[in-house]
């Protein structure tokens, strides 16, 4: 889409966010600071270390500095790649004194799709290589929103699965867009695309939203109607807590469903009750074109280890429709 032009218009079919690597961060798995990328302009790049665990040293204990610099960076924006060697010489790590990368970006430069890594030592040997994104999961750090406006919110990495969309603080509706077919309501008919939020407001203060799904006269699951409390994390990132109350047709309570920001263990799960937990985190694109990526990757694999007649663990979500 980005390399897509109109004729009419010369225009791609889909604009970029970003034109140049420069003045942005790619984090690794979404974390800052965790051997994160900094391209801050062409003659300054390095990798971050600021919140690296202690664990993280090179073979003399030496921790690894906040910045650690790429010697001789180099991009080059036709193939959207950049090199450059990060030198370890004086505190060697995992035996190698330098690491030689090779980084390619997507067209979108959301995320880092190919090239890679390579460990060499003192003798010029490659001890160890690593590649992107197999090994090494990086996508550009989003930019920052702490509104709540124009967000969304997504469960099991996918929109339109009983994904939360915010157009302003007061307009709210949850997507079906992409609901599994088994999804429908007690009278047999899909969920809308959009089911809105009736009664929707939001205190800026506690970044706790409220508001009600209604399915009379019909009912969702056996419940006529959902009464949302949403707990946003202080970075707007993810839901942490709340709950979905549900109501029977006649007032009766139905099953409870609560908001945690991460998918708990088997064990957990039955100490904090049988209902599953909503784990729900805020779409990006970077994140989302990094998935989709893996999952194409993934799918490559199985499909060729199927014609080598050997098998692959299926990649799975949870997901809930509310």
């Amino acid at each position: 889409l980005h390399s897509t032009f109109l004729v009419e218009t010369g225009r791609p079919l889909r604009a970029a966010k970003h034109t140049t690597i420069f003045g942005c961060a790619y984090l690794q798995g979404g974390s800052a600071g965790m051997a994160s990328y900094n391209f801050e302009s062409p003659e300054v790049c390095y990798i971050g270390y600021k919140n690296a665990p202690p664990q993280w040293q090179s073979d003399d204990g030496t921790p690894f500095p906040e910045c650690k610099p790429f010697l001789s960076p180099s991009y080059n924006p036709t193939t959207r790649t950049f090199t450059g060697v990060v030198d370890w010489s004086e505190h060697p790590v995992h035996g190698a004194v330098k690491w030689v990368y090779s980084m390619v970006f997507s067209e979108s430069l959301a995320v880092i799709s190919g090239g890679g890594l390579k460990q060499v030592d003192a003798e010029g040997r490659v001890v160890k290589e690593h590649a992107f994104p197999d090994d090494l999961v990086y996508w550009r750090e989003p930019s920052a929103n702490s509104s709540l406006a124009g967000s969304i919110y997504i469960q099991g990495g996918q929109l339109g699965v009983a994904s939360y969309h915010f157009e302003s603080e007061t307009e709210a509706h949850i997507s079906y867009l992409r609901a599994p077919p088994e999804w429908t309501l007690d009278n047999g008919e899909r969920p809308p695309a959009q089911k809105p939020f009736l009664s929707p407001a939001y205190d800026v203060a506690t970044r706790t939203f409220t508001g009600t799904i209604d399915w009379s006269p019909t009912s969702f699951a056996g419940d006529a109607r959902w009464v949302y409390r949403m707990v946003f994390s202080e970075d707007m990132c993810r839901i942490t807590g709340g709950s979905v109350a549900s109501f029977r047709a006649d007032g009766s309570r139905g099953r409870d469903l609560h908001f945690d920001s991460r998918q708990p263990s088997a064990v957990r799960q039955i100490l904090l009750s049988s209902a599953p937990r909503l784990v729900y985190e805020r779409f990006n694109e970077e994140m989302m074109e990094m998935r989709a990526l893996l999952l194409e990757r993934h799918q490559q694999r199985r499909s060729a280890q199927s014609r080598d007649g050997s098998n692959t663990t299926p990649m799975t979500a949870t997901v809930d429709l509310r």
